[in-house]
């Protein structure tokens, strides 16, 4: 237990030690077979947390995780699909065993545990469609419940996956719209780029991401000005308040405009 909980609370305070990383992860692999499921993915987490990819130590956890899949409840699914994404890990026979244990208990998710694994597998551009299609059936039944953040990863997901799925995109819009001047400035460009990405219009959305974006257009940096232009233009949404808005910001920072 001391060699993932020593790690985890390193990471949970974003503290990097070397020297006492390297050697936690050469004993780990060491003795990985008495690791059981909470060590696991206690240790994935911390190294994706800290950003480190300890490709031995990451075999080992991966071969691990794979034989204790069906164990994992859905927050160390979530949480192990997540740090593997996060550190840009290809592992497709473990996020295999992930999506097969994961949908057989896609009721039980709830919110952060949609957005992290259809995050995680849009990350590594791997299309399950069993999964997505179980994760889609999970956060209609508790969308009301989704965060910003769990809306607009989920949204990402959608698009960054080419998932045509309607419905879910649409409940995303509803519930979006409430809390839609809550957003940060890139989560509205990266909504509006959402939608746009998957072909969905919903005027509604559209027309609130508009507002709240203008009253706060000052703020918006060159990629969040473009992909909000690409956006409205793609659904052929003609906001002249809008276009005119990212018009005269676009002006005052286009040197700082890449080719």
């Amino acid at each position: 237990m001391e060699l993932s909980m020593t790690p985890w609370s390193f990471a949970a305070i974003v503290y990097m030690h070397g020297p006492l990383l390297s050697a936690i992860a050469s004993e780990a692999i060491t003795r990985i077979a008495s690791f059981d499921k909470h060590d696991i993915c206690s240790t994935v987490w911390s190294l994706a947390a800290l950003g480190i990819c300890n490709i031995p130590l990451m075999a080992a956890l991966s071969s691990s995780a794979i034989v204790r899949c069906t164990e994992l409840n859905p927050r160390d699914l979530s949480n192990l699909s997540w740090a593997v994404a996060g550190l840009l890990i290809v592992d497709g026979p473990l996020l295999d065993s992930i999506a097969a244990s994961a949908i057989p208990i896609s009721t039980e998710f709830w919110p952060r545990a949609c957005s992290n694994l259809s995050w995680a597998f849009a990350k590594l551009s791997i299309v399950n469609v069993p999964l997505m299609a179980a994760i889609s059936s999970a956060a209609l039944a508790n969308i009301v419940e989704f965060s910003l953040q769990d809306l607009g990863n989920t949204a990402w997901a959608c698009s960054t996956l080419m998932l045509q799925d309607l419905p879910l995109m649409d409940a995303i819009a509803s519930s979006a719209r409430r809390p839609i001047a809550q957003f940060s400035r890139q989560g509205l460009s990266n909504t509006a780029w959402a939608f746009a990405v998957s072909c969905v219009l919903n005027c509604e959305l559209m027309g609130a991401i508009a507002f709240v974006v203008i009253n706060h257009i000052s703020q918006f940096d060159r990629q969040g000005l473009s992909n909000t232009a690409w956006a409205f233009s793609t659904l052929g949404v003609g906001d002249t308040p809008l276009l005119d808005a990212i018009a005269s910001s676009s002006i005052r920072i286009i040197s700082n405009f890449e080719p």
